[in-house]
């Protein structure tokens, strides 16, 4: 194995770890105007330590997985609480993509991230309409 290839396996691992560890795998229901219920795939990883959130953020970037990040501050009253940063993967094809690349180095989360793979191909294989409009997933 070369030193690129242990490399790339070091990152899955990383991440996959990061992931059974500390993250969820599901589908997240949201109502759009109009009372329209959805529901969104979505990967979450969560960690009150930044320089953890920013070595996994530089992980996904190599392994061109899109995410985001946010904070949450802890709410007045738990003050004594630190901030808690989550890395999200959302949407259609982001979760198709990512979950493509981590689901066989799972552990913990497989099961979860091969029923999620289902959903999308399934959506994926099935036009998107809203209303009168014909529109792409993401």
């Amino acid at each position: 194995m070369d030193n690129q290839q242990a490399t790339h396996d070091f990152i899955l691992g990383y991440v996959c770890a990061f992931l059974d560890g500390e993250g969820t795998i599901g589908c997240y229901k949201s109502t759009r105007e109009g009372g329209l219920n959805y529901y969104t795939p979505t990967v979450k990883m969560f960690n009150t330590d930044l320089k953890l959130i920013d070595r996994l953020a530089n992980y996904l970037r190599i392994l061109e997985i899109p995410f985001f990040i946010h904070k949450s501050s802890p709410r007045s009253h738990n003050i004594k609480y630190a901030p808690c940063y989550s890395i999200s993967i959302a949407g259609v094809k982001r979760v198709k993509r990512a979950l493509e690349k981590l689901e066989p180095y799972l552990c913990g989360k497989r099961k979860q991230a091969k029923i999620l793979l289902e959903i999308c191909d399934s959506r994926l294989a099935t036009p998107m309409t809203l209303g009168n409009q014909n529109r792409q997933w993401t």
